[in-house]
């Protein structure tokens, strides 16, 4: 018996409009709109994870170097094999 197995995963719904202080706006795509497809998730996760972090923090790494070297050797095992292959 031969199965066949079709893809079923769907896009998410289109956003169309937001609300703000009880108003409704609607939602325009321009050139920094997301577009679905185009980014990978995972590597982009976690690369926005070290960047905020790394960014957030800053402060703190200028008067404690240590801290940044800790935080390297996290950040750096953030990217598994896995991340390594995608990107």
């Amino acid at each position: 018996m031969l199965l066949l197995l079709t893809n079923t995963f769907t896009l998410p719904p289109q956003i169309t409009s937001y609300e703000k202080e009880n108003k409704v706006y609607k939602y325009k795509k321009n050139a920094l709109s997301y577009k679905w497809g185009r980014y990978d998730i995972p590597v982009d996760a976690t690369w926005g994870t070290v960047d905020f972090v790394h960014g957030l923090c800053y402060g703190t790494f200028k008067n404690h170097v240590n801290s940044h070297h800790l935080y390297q050797q996290a950040a750096e095992r953030l990217f598994t094999r896995e991340i390594i292959y995608r990107w």
